[in-house]
């Protein structure tokens, strides 16, 4: 956690997203409570670990325009809805707990889709969460920039954990992780094969978070009303 947000120290073959800090050794195991300083761009934690983040690559996923996504749609959300189907809110009782969700999304109520889902189900990340996320990653997509404000106004404001709120944060702003993005690229080139094989990537990611993220894409993707 820095003045500026939290950033994740992710070791080598590690998708990259808008919160990582990719590094190129493996992460040393550390104990909780190890200080950690930063100052400007390096950080020390504990006597082990001392990055210097000046001369790193910045990153940031591709963004296909709104015309592009629109026309690809189909595509996308063919990939999406493959992994889809493992999301944890099809169970219970989290399925019970976000009835009404899917008619929030086809409604275009992020801020209704946010108060259902925000903060349920399991995971470091909750399921309901990046559901969220990948719903609004799509509206900011197909929305254009003029939505920003009230996308970023729908992460900040469900009952999520600070880490599940960073990632909304740049979900509302057209930033996920790396295969979402090539996802995004695939379906827009016209690759349904390609596609579908990064939606695979994305499911790998957690218990169930890749899967929950699909599921709000696919959703989004499906329903949500341009405008």
């Amino acid at each position: 956690r820095t003045q500026h947000g939290l950033v994740a120290l992710t070791p080598p073959g590690t998708f990259p997203g808008p919160l990582h800090a990719l590094l190129s050794r493996p992460i040393p195991r550390f104990a909780a409570g190890t200080p950690i300083h930063v100052d400007r761009a390096c950080v020390a934690i504990g006597d082990q670990l001392l990055l210097n983040l000046v001369d790193a690559e910045d990153w940031r996923g591709y963004m296909p325009q709104e015309s592009e996504l629109a026309a690809a749609r189909l595509i996308a959300a063919e990939a999406a809805a493959s992994v889809a189907t493992r999301s944890s809110l099809f169970s219970e009782p989290w399925a019970g707990a976000t009835t009404g969700w899917t008619s929030a999304v086809a409604a275009g109520d992020l801020e209704l889709l946010a108060s259902l889902v925000g903060g349920v189900g399991p995971g470091l990340t909750p399921a309901g969460d990046d559901v969220l996320a990948g719903a609004l990653l799509v509206a900011r997509l197909l929305w254009g920039v003029s939505s920003v404000p009230r996308l970023v106004r729908c992460a900040a404001g469900g009952r999520s954990s600070d880490l599940a709120v960073a990632f909304l944060f740049w979900a509302a702003q057209g930033q996920s992780l790396g295969p979402v993005h090539e996802l995004f690229r695939a379906a827009v080139e016209g690759r349904p094969a390609d596609a579908l094989e990064c939606a695979q990537l994305v499911g790998e990611v957690g218990a169930s978070s890749g899967a929950d993220l699909c599921l709000g894409i696919a959703r989004a993707l499906e329903s949500l009303p341009l405008t």
